[in-house]
């Protein structure tokens, strides 16, 4: 392992890993925290399936499935009338957005809706606190799908005290969903929720 390992000058583990000062803008820190691929480029790398529960205590989960296809994402489900709901997500610390209010957005697809189906946003504390549950969770639903893709977004305030910000997108009961060109970013001042 000796040989494997990278020495790290100074208390930040991560410094080897940012880009130096001096390619930063001045006066800006390093963004940790930035969404990664977003356009399913590599498939569904740091893309996470997760569900709710059905009234028996199973999960959810394998009443849907996820895929990567076409620089979009899809969410399914797989059998007639599935379970509880599912949402393909992603977490990032909320470090760099505390204080501020950002703005998920992406074009959506939908397909054979029975439930709902939509953009999800959630805030949430640090997992290792106590509380875990989300501090805001917000979302967009398709209301009448169609066959083409149209641009939606959701926007809310990230807490002084979040620790987390999950991302993607959510269904509940039958149909498809797909998302592409997601961006997750600040929003401009002004911006109502």
């Amino acid at each position: 392992m000796d040989r494997l390992a990278v020495p790290v000058p100074g208390e930040d583990v991560l410094a080897p890993f940012l880009p130096p000062a001096e390619a930063r803008p001045p006066g800006r820190p390093a963004r940790r925290f930035e969404p990664r691929n977003m356009a399913f480029t590599d498939g569904l790398d740091y893309w996470e399936l997760a569900g709710s529960f059905s009234a028996d205590g199973q999960p959810a989960g394998p009443d849907y499935s996820c895929t990567a296809s076409d620089r979009s994402a899809v969410l399914a489900a797989t059998v007639p009338e599935p379970d509880g709901s599912a949402v393909l997500v992603q977490a990032i610390a909320a470090e760099d957005y505390r204080g501020r209010t950002v703005t998920f957005r992406g074009q959506l697809h939908a397909t054979d809706i029975a439930g709902q189906a939509g953009l999800h946003l959630a805030v949430s504390r640090p997992p290792d606190e106590p509380v875990s549950a989300p501090l805001l969770d917000h979302g967009s639903s398709l209301t009448a799908p169609g066959s083409d893709w149209t641009w939606h977004e959701v926007t809310m305030p990230v807490p002084g005290d979040a620790g987390v910000i999950r991302f993607g997108i959510s269904l509940t009961g039958r149909g498809r969903i797909e998302l592409r060109g997601a961006e997750l970013s600040p929003a401009p001042p002004g911006t109502r929720e």
